[in-house]
């Protein structure tokens, strides 16, 4: 971990609960890698026609190729009067680093900076970027693992990939379903059992954290007496959640 980020934690421990500069360095210790990482960037700007995210996944993660990210927002301010702020690079686990990067143009209207805007997307698209604002979940990035990873030549990153690891969680997930459809107690706890451990072989990252809490009812019961699981039709819609969420994250894989 960073010395600066080890000791922005230390700050922010240290700061009064709920006071103002503790909210601010915990905003800047938050993860990004799922959600825009440029501020004004959001469906309703979206909706507006003031926005625009994207994003194409390289599998591997090669250095030739890694996953990548691209964001615009058009707001007031410039030489101008208008800009339309572009920020992209790596798809990356940190919202910030040597790989991304910001370029702005200034343009005379609101009208103007939008025109330039749906110009880039074009192209963008036609490099096989993805809409964000189109896929779900709604304005957030398919997946956030930790990975050494080269990006845009700068050396190594925490870039973008698809972990095997991931993979098998799907699995096991999708077994543990089967075995709820059943009320296979002894089956669903061994693959319960599996799937906790594969979580825990996962570097942190935002889906890790997600899939976390979307198992963290099926997983607890496993520590309750008696150690079957009860309640099954419940079980097997919490697994169900966490099934078509791990599916979503890993559709470019």
């Amino acid at each position: 971990m960073p010395a600066l980020r080890i000791a922005t934690i230390k700050l922010a421990a240290e700061l009064p609960k709920g006071s103002a500069a503790k909210i601010a360095l915990l905003k800047l210790l938050r993860k990004v890698a799922n959600r825009p990482m440029t501020e004004g960037v959001n469906l309703k700007a979206y909706r507006d026609g003031n926005a625009w995210m994207g994003y194409v996944i390289d599998a591997g993660a090669s250095a030739k190729g890694a996953s990548k990210f691209y964001e615009m927002v058009v707001r007031p301010g410039g030489m101008k009067g208008w800009q339309l702020d572009k920020v992209y690079g790596a798809l990356t686990d940190r919202g910030s680093g040597a790989n991304v990067r910001t370029l702005t143009e200034d343009h005379g209207s609101q009208m103007s900076a939008q025109a330039a805007m749906a110009k880039h997307i074009r192209k963008r698209k036609s490099r096989g970027y993805t809409d964000a604002f189109r896929t779900r979940p709604l304005g957030q990035y398919p997946l956030s693992f930790r990975t050494e990873s080269p990006g845009f030549g700068h050396g190594t990153q925490e870039g973008l990939s698809c972990l095997p690891e991931m993979r098998n969680l799907l699995l096991l997930v999708e077994a543990a379903v089967d075995a709820a459809e059943v009320s296979d107690e002894i089956e669903l706890v061994e693959q319960l059992e599996d799937a906790r451990d594969s979580l825990n072989r996962l570097q942190r990252s935002d889906v890790k954290n997600e899939v976390q809490k979307k198992l963290r009812g099926p997983i607890s019961r496993l520590r309750g007496q008696p150690r079957w699981i009860k309640e099954m039709p419940r079980v097997l819609r919490e697994l169900l959640t966490a099934r078509n969420y791990l599916r979503r994250m890993l559709k470019h894989c």
